[in-house]
């Protein structure tokens, strides 16, 4: 479903959901926004998050979160030995993918970490389609390489950065 305004090109989508948690942001100016990300080098993490209107890069940014969502984080217990919720977390894996192994890790840079020393030797070659910059890392201080393997009709777009 979209928002309908006067001109096709400039159809908004409009979320089914009420947002519940109110945080207040700036939307800086397209010049501003532009000679911020021109500063940082076009590198997404070095921007500041006042800067940011709408995060779209990481899972730990300004978006909002649903009912459920924050209601799930008022119940969690955080205690690192014998938690709840590690202990609901562990039968729901057991579950659905009927195994008692269960290593978790709170973002994914930390499980791209354990992923790549696991999986990644020296001198081997990671295929990707537009790395994230963390994995790439992860990869690369292990002695992987990336080989980027993208699309022509998007290489017109991003150019020499890819």
């Amino acid at each position: 479903m979209a928002v309908k305004f006067y001109q096709a090109q400039h159809q908004v989508p409009l979320e089914m959901h009420k947002v519940r948690m109110v945080q207040k942001l700036s939307l800086l100016p397209v010049e501003e926004r532009l000679k911020r990300i021109q500063e940082a080098g076009n590198n997404t993490f070095l921007l500041q998050n006042r800067d940011i209107y709408l995060d779209m890069l990481t899972d730990s940014g300004v978006n909002a979160m649903s009912d459920l969502q924050m209601a799930a984080s008022m119940r969690a217990d955080d205690s690192y030995a014998g938690s709840e919720t590690f202990t609901r977390v562990k039968d729901a894996i057991k579950e659905v993918f009927g195994t008692e192994n269960v290593l978790p890790a709170h973002q994914g840079r930390a499980c791209e970490n354990i992923l790549a020393s696991a999986f990644v030797k020296p001198g081997q070659v990671a295929i990707m389609n537009f790395h994230f910059t963390t994995t790439k890392a992860h990869i690369t201080r292990i002695g992987g390489t990336i080989e980027e393997v993208i699309a022509e009709k998007f290489r017109k777009d991003f150019g020499d950065s890819l």
